[in-house]
């Protein structure tokens, strides 16, 4: 099954409309689809490596008419009169329209008869203004230089961005007026962040010996140290002496290892992990040939199968006791039907917003046993809840949400008498400032401080030591990876230990302890040894493949299944005789009120697990208190505009998830995640694209944020009320790049690619801006993202092959020409004859460093044109998004030692505008496919950008790269 790429859609514009099937099929050939046109019908059809089949159908102008999957499921496509996508009409059938304004701005994102989103932009096609459904708006200002200078939220509060004349960023004021600000060298270098509460973060470089040391607020270092040459991440020896190590294997970490023991890693050629082994053992995996887990093998040898239908979705599961789960479909691709392994039936609907709407759980004669149902508003927010067992529990059957205009939870409704259960507010920031008459009084980072009339304590970094509960005091302690590692309440003292991936694996208070093995991000088991001497017991969980929560579990011998509602907590499990034995409800913030508990079941709103011994949720890079509705340490992306700072989902509950901790995207999968998407894109540039926030996240959040890098393929998490696609958020900016461009939609692909970013980001450890730092997670994010993204994967391969051609065809060259050069020596040839083998020879020795010089330096760039005689640049790269798409054409000329830029008579100076335009259009002439997408790009802006770098050799080996002097200043020549 195939997707509709940026390259593919950029077919379509009207001066390409004649040749756009062919640029599509060649372009599916090129990505390693089998692709082929059927000539009676004019269709382009795929088949996948299991036989199935995806049509495209296309109008007589040449643009696509309908997408057809292996499923029929057909999503069909309007274009405007310049040929530009207007209309995605997904079966159902639903339509989402898409309106642009004379300069190609998508000025407006609509639902017919459902909702609408209005965008206004400037002269400079910026985002001035945002319109909701329900009226609200958020502006954007933007400095002299072009970056971000100011936000204005719905409800009217203000974020400021100090910069300097150049729109660098020096200040963030929030709207509370509260300065963050960040300190840099002459060269822009990050050198320390200070804090509102006059606390500081410095970074302290030392190149020389291989290391860099972040001191954290408390004044504690924090060491990271680099291998030769300062490529890759070796070592961090953390605040309190402990240390945590790496190993890569090539550009693929293999190992990482701290007082725990060692973990390591296999991998497939596409990325994908075969075995992770750690102390507890070792875990196994296999796929099927579009890279989708068929088979997990655990440690002590169970064995859990997956299957998937012809669209590749999930259809079967297969767990321990060769019991089977089946997965059904709607037409729109959200799930219908789950069959569970001991008969019981659940049916799904869904709203017109892509979220579940009706939910319920019947025996095998035809008893209900659990129903919900949910409605949302205009702009996709959940507005009301109903749970038919409820009224057992004398609880309200249904409730209703009111939000603030930044859709922040305001109270909740009794929706049968109309009473007004609780209330809360927030203060301009959108902290908690009164939870239900109780105040919340909020300190100058955004922890809370006193809550009621019980004070909050915290540490030097901002982690709480003293949290009030409702059954006294409750001591913290955090090592200097800034992980929880002991709790103290009365006289119970619990210890906690993570593996080097900081996933937990220990938890003991000195009498019963508990072990927990992983398979990536998800709990594969864990086991309790409740006194010493006692045997252990084992639980086994069962996870769907790139889920948070797991969808049944096994211990002494009894298989349990687990139902989730549609913000993905647990309130259901049953038996295997189908009767209910555990049911729980949660208020919004997720405290939890157990109404059945035949069975022990720790799992509370999506990816948390709560402690019993302490009440609080365990959310891998973090851990939750429900009842004082915070974290107990800040978020570790806290530079971001949209960071949850200690508040869970920035305050909206139902409408966001937080899985692992540090990330609440938003459970919406229809307009409103594409507009959330939109805000996050443009406030994510306040730092002018290179962000200063680079160089200071994770130092606080320690290894927690660590979670799944060896994992792989395991990084792209897919967030799942109960089922895999129950809800997908939308990330970082890249669906609405996907509307606005007329891309092709892949939603999976976006969440997968954000999620992996997000992981890269965290992985920084605070050194972003560091050099040497950022290539060591280019290699590592590469790594991970062709792991999850099938496209990238086959680019890369491609790329690698035509690397290694590449290399070969210059050895060849040079070795040539080095033999010619030794016969005309010994028939005493002239000078000049020399000199041109010479010069030939220096030709290919510039290629070979060229080429091995972006290699090393530049991991993220993808060979797309190497050394070939005749016309064309030395050597042409491409940089992909998250996405797929081409982001950047990046034009090399090679060098030898010495050489230098050289002077045409027709096109000027080498590596000039004027040269580069000429030399795209001698390519293109050639009919060379490069040439024509160069030409394109050159005359147009970006994206995709249009680059170029000088690399010379150096004598010794080695090179150096420098920008062409023309575009010194711009950086670019389109």
């Amino acid at each position: 099954m195939f997707k509709l790429s940026q390259e593919q859609i950029e077919a379509f514009r009207p001066v390409w409309r004649t040749k756009s099937v062919e640029r599509v099929l060649a372009g599916l050939r090129l990505e390693g689809f089998q692709a082929e046109r059927e000539l009676a019908t004019g269709d382009i059809v795929t088949t996948d490596a299991r036989g199935f089949q995806t049509r495209m159908t296309f109008q007589t102008d040449g643009l696509p008419a309908k997408l057809t999957p292996p499923s029929g499921n057909t999503v069909g496509f309007e274009f405007d009169a310049q040929g530009r996508l207007s209309t995605i009409i997904h079966p159902g059938p639903e339509r989402l329209e898409i309106e642009r304004d004379a300069r190609g701005n998508v000025v407006m994102l609509r639902r017919p008869g459902l909702m609408s989103y209005l965008l206004r932009y400037d002269d400079k096609d910026r985002p001035l203004l945002i319109r909701y459904p329900d009226g609200n708006t958020v502006r954007f200002t933007y400095h002299p230089a072009g970056p971000v200078e100011s936000v204005t939220d719905r409800t009217g509060a203000i974020t400021r961005y100090e910069r300097d004349e150049t729109g660098r960023l020096r200040a963030i004021i929030d709207p509370l007026g509260r300065k963050t600000t960040y300190e840099t060298d002459a060269e822009g270098t990050l050198k320390s962040v200070v804090f509102p509460d006059g606390s500081r973060q410095e970074h302290v470089p030392h190149p020389e010996e291989l290391s860099a040391v972040v001191v954290l607020r408390d004044g504690r270092q924090v060491v990271h140290e680099f291998d030769e040459g300062v490529r890759v991440l070796k070592a961090i020896t953390w605040a309190d002496g402990s240390r945590t190590e790496f190993e890569l294997k090539g550009n693929t970490l293999t190992a990482a290892r701290n007082d725990f023991g060692a973990l390591t890693s296999t991998l497939d050629a596409d990325g994908n992990p075969l075995t992770d082994e750690s102390p507890f053992g070792r875990v196994e995996y296999a796929y099927d040939e579009e890279g989708r887990m068929v088979r997990m093998v655990s440690p002590h040898g169970e064995t859990l199968e997956y299957e998937y239908d012809e669209d590749g979705r999930l259809g079967l599961v297969r767990d321990w006791g060769r019991n089977e789960t089946r997965f059904r479909y709607a037409p729109g691709g959200t799930v219908s039907e789950i069959r569970y392994g001991n008969g019981l039936l659940e049916t799904q609907s869904y709203a017109s917003t892509g979220r579940l709407a009706h939910a319920c759980v019947v025996s095998q004669n035809g008893r209900t046993l659990s129903e919900q149902r949910y409605e949302y508003d205009s702009c996709e927010r959940l507005t009301a809840v109903a749970d038919g067992g409820a009224e057992r529990f004398g609880q309200p059957m249904t409730r209703r949400f009111l939000y603030d205009a930044e859709s922040r939870l305001l109270g909740e409704m009794d929706a049968t008498t109309g009473q007004l259960l609780v209330r809360y507010a927030y203060d301009a920031k959108g902290n908690l400032v009164d939870d239900a008459g109780t105040r919340v009084s909020m300190g100058l980072m955004d922890e809370p401080r006193v809550y009621g009339d019980r004070s909050v304590e915290y540490d030097g970094n901002g982690n709480i030591v003293r949290l009030p509960t409702p059954g006294g005091e409750l001591w913290c302690s955090f090592g200097g990876d800034g992980l929880l590692r002991e709790t103290r309440g009365g006289d119970r003292e619990v210890r906690y230990g993570y593996d080097a991936l900081g996933r937990r694996v220990l938890k003991t208070d000195g009498r019963t302890t508990w072990k927990y093995g992983w398979a990536g991000h998800q709990l594969l088991w864990e086991e309790v040894q409740w006194n010493p001497g006692a045997a252990p017991v084992r639980r086994d969980y069962l996870f769907l493949p790139e889920t948070v929560i797991p969808h049944a579990f096994r211990e002494n011998g009894r298989t349990y299944w687990l139902q989730t509602d549609a913000r993905g907590a647990v309130v259901r499990a049953f038996d295997e005789s189908g009767q209910v034995v555990w049911s729980a409800r949660y208020d919004s913030f997720g405290v939890v009120r157990v109404e059945i508990a035949e069975v022990r079941q720790p799992w509370r709103l999506a990816g948390q697990y709560e402690d019993e011994e302490t009440g609080l949720y365990y959310n891998h890079a973090r851990y939750y208190c429900a009842w004082l509705k915070s974290y107990l340490s800040r978020d570790p992306r806290w530079y971001e505009p949209d960071a949850t700072n200690y508040s869970y989902c920035r305050n909206d509950p139902w409408n966001r998830a937080d899985p692992f901790g540090g990330l609440a995207p938003l459970l919406a999968v229809g307009i409103a995640g594409l507009v959330g998407a939109a805000v996050g894109a443009v406030t994510a540039a306040v730092t002018g694209g290179d962000p200063v926030a680079g160089a200071v996240e994770g130092a606080i959040a320690g290894a927690g944020a660590l979670v799944a890098v060896v994992a792989g393929a395991s990084a792209g998490v897919v967030l799942a009320a109960g089922v895999v696609a129950t809800g997908i958020g939308a990330f970082a900016g890249q669906l609405i790049e996907q509307a606005q461009n007329g891309d092709g939609f892949c939603l999976m692909c976006a969440l997968k690619g954000a999620l992996v970013a997000a992981t890269i980001d965290l992985a920084l450890l605070g050194l972003g801006k560091i050099p040497g730092v950022k290539q060591a997670a280019r290699r590592l994010g590469r790594k991970l993202l062709q792991a999850v993204h099938p496209g990238l994967r086959r680019a890369r391969k491609i790329a690698d092959k035509r690397l290694a051609r590449h290399l070969e065809n210059v050895a060849a060259h040079k070795a040539k020409y080095e033999k010619a050069l030794e016969a005309a020596k010994k028939r005493n040839a002239k000078p000049r004859t020399l000199g041109a083998h010479k010069g030939k020879i220096t030709e290919a020795v510039g290629e070979e460093a060229a080429a091995k010089h972006v290699a090393k330096n530049h991991p993220e760039l993808e060979l797309r044109h190497g050394f070939k005689q005749g016309v064309g640049f030395d050597q042409v790269y491409v940089k992909r998004g998250l996405d797929g798409k081409i982001k950047e054409y990046v034009i090399v000329e090679a060098k030898g030692p010495g050489a230098k830029l050289g002077t045409t008579k027709t096109k000027g100076d080498q590596m000039s505008t004027q040269w580069v335009k000429g030399t795209a259009e001698e390519m293109a002439a050639k009919n060379m496919g490069l040439g024509r997408e160069l030409v394109e790009a050159l005359g147009s802006k970006p994206p995709p950008k249009v680059t170029g770098m000088v690399v010379e050799a150096l004598e010794g080996g080695g090179a150096r790269e420098y920008l062409p002097p023309g575009i010194q200043a711009s950086g670019r020549y389109n």
